[in-house]
């Protein structure tokens, strides 16, 4: 157990549908990593940036990208994290990936699909949550558009514990709507008292939509921790359990939910 985790969200731009381009850069910027780190994460879909032509660019779980993930885990001694498009029979999905330095691997396939860009009428949806143990910690992965619902998202208390501390979303978020993000980051935060890590990524995709990050760690006080540049970097920020747990104890909100 570790009273504190050391989180480091790397935005950046993305090489559309180029998956060589892109983990050859996230390798790079990985390797800029050189404080001691437990958990590196990377954007939505970062080997293709948010593409719909899933029948080309698509993977199978233990795929090339997956074994790269494995790879770079066990090198950086960090778990790593992120989504990418994953292959089953006919199905594709959107599948957050956590791997840790083990080889042991989480994975939860996107539940909300953006139908506003078509993605529903090309993915499957997921049906279940996941919740990653981690070094003492409960981390709940979304992905984009999923932090949109609040009870997709919603934390529960069973026998006195908080199903999970940390909400963790990568996304391809838009800048035409970063508003919302930055409002939806803090609010996910403060109504599940939990932290939130929210990684972004920066520049154009294939599409011609403007990303300009806003990668975030925000607190259940609604304080928040972002880069302070729209430009790619790297988003470092050690989560105390202390504090989380001094917090839930003085604020017990969610004891009081319907």
């Amino acid at each position: 157990m570790s009273d504190q985790l050391r989180f480091a969200g790397i935005q950046t731009s993305l090489f559309w549908e180029d998956i060589p381009a892109n983990l050859a850069t996230l390798e790079e910027k990985m390797w800029q990593i050189t404080t001691p780190i437990d958990v590196i994460v990377l954007p939505e879909m970062f080997n293709t940036g948010f593409s719909m032509n899933a029948t080309k660019l698509a993977e199978t779980l233990n795929g090339h990208t997956h074994k790269w993930m494995k790879q770079m885990a066990k090198l950086k001694n960090a778990a790593v994290a992120g989504s990418l498009i994953i292959r089953e029979d006919t199905r594709f999905f959107n599948r957050f990936l956590w791997v840790e330095p083990s080889g042991k691997t989480y994975f939860y396939n996107k539940k909300n699909l953006f139908s506003y860009s078509g993605e529903d009428g090309v993915y499957t949806k997921g049906q279940d949550k996941c919740i990653i143990s981690f070094k003492g910690w409960n981390i709940c992965p979304i992905v984009c558009y999923d932090l949109r619902f609040p009870e997709w998202c919603r934390n529960r208390i069973i026998n006195d514990e908080y199903a999970y501390d940390i909400l963790l979303c990568v996304a391809n978020w838009p800048s035409s709507r970063i508003q919302a993000w930055d409002t939806l980051t803090k609010a996910r935060a403060i109504e599940n008292t939990s932290f939130v890590f929210a990684v972004n990524i920066t520049g154009k995709d294939g599409k011609n939509l403007d990303y300009t990050g806003h990668s975030q760690a925000c607190y259940p006080s609604a304080e928040s921790f972002g880069l302070e540049t729209e430009e790619s970097g790297i988003l470092y920020h050690t989560f105390d359990k202390k504090y989380l747990t001094t917090y839930r104890q003085k604020f017990s909100f969610l004891k009081d939910a319907d």
